[in-house]
């Protein structure tokens, strides 16, 4: 296996990815969104990229508890590190979801949804080397 020094966590069953220095694929998988995951997920990626902006690449979830979960996003500290996110829905359920919480709240950081992690990627880079 080649090293390659970049980071995998798991916190709660979320998958944490980095995919390419500071770019984090967040992969809920089949777990119950709420704001105190989110909450645990984003100190995790604060002290593991400790002052560094990161572009989070979000696969998943299925199910949301969307007003708590677009409050807990919009918290100052927890979203300060992020330069960007990027949706990336595996089932029209996920997608319907994710456009609601888009819909719902004014993001602190460029937020998009996207079909497939490929049209993704660039787009997250192109806001870390911003």
């Amino acid at each position: 296996m080649v090293e390659t020094g970049l980071k995998t966590f798991t916190v709660y069953d979320v998958r944490l990815t980095e995919l390419e220095p500071q770019l984090v694929c967040t992969d809920y998988g089949t777990r119950i969104v709420t704001a105190d995951l989110i909450k645990e997920i984003h100190a995790k990626i604060a002290r593991e990229w400790p002052g560094k902006n990161v572009a989070l690449l979000v696969k998943g979830p299925g199910l949301m508890d969307i007003p708590a979960v677009a409050m807990a996003l919009d918290q100052s500290d927890i979203v300060h590190f992020i330069v960007a996110s990027a949706l990336v829905p595996t089932s029209n359920l996920e997608e319907a979801l994710a456009a609601t919480l888009l819909d719902s709240r004014s993001s602190p950081y460029p937020t998009r949804l996207f079909s497939t992690e490929e049209e993704a990627v660039p787009w997250l880079r192109s806001h870390l080397r911003a």
